[in-house]
């Protein structure tokens, strides 16, 4: 069974937009420990998704045991967490 959610927010970090999704993600967590930075260099992430740009970006970032899709359009971030259950 595959579940998903999706978070969306207007200008904000890409980083920020992420990390909101994958705490929201029901089953999900950093292994003890970890945080979102030993999986992304944050700072990279956010300059891909740089609000000053125009254009429509999407890249899939796989972090732990889940697929995390994150798109900007306009000013607009979503991202989307999806995991592949058994």
């Amino acid at each position: 069974m595959k579940v998903s959610s999706e978070t969306e927010a207007v200008r904000a970090k890409a980083s920020v937009v992420v990390l909101e999704a994958l705490e929201e993600f029901e089953g999900f967590s950093f292994p003890l420990g970890s945080t979102l930075y030993d999986f992304v260099d944050t700072d990279a992430l956010d300059a891909l998704f740089d609000s000053d740009r125009e254009a429509n970006t999407t890249i899939q970032l796989d972090i732990q045991e889940v697929t995390v899709t994150v798109r900007e359009s306009a000013d607009k971030i979503s991202v989307r967490v999806t995991d592949e259950e058994e």
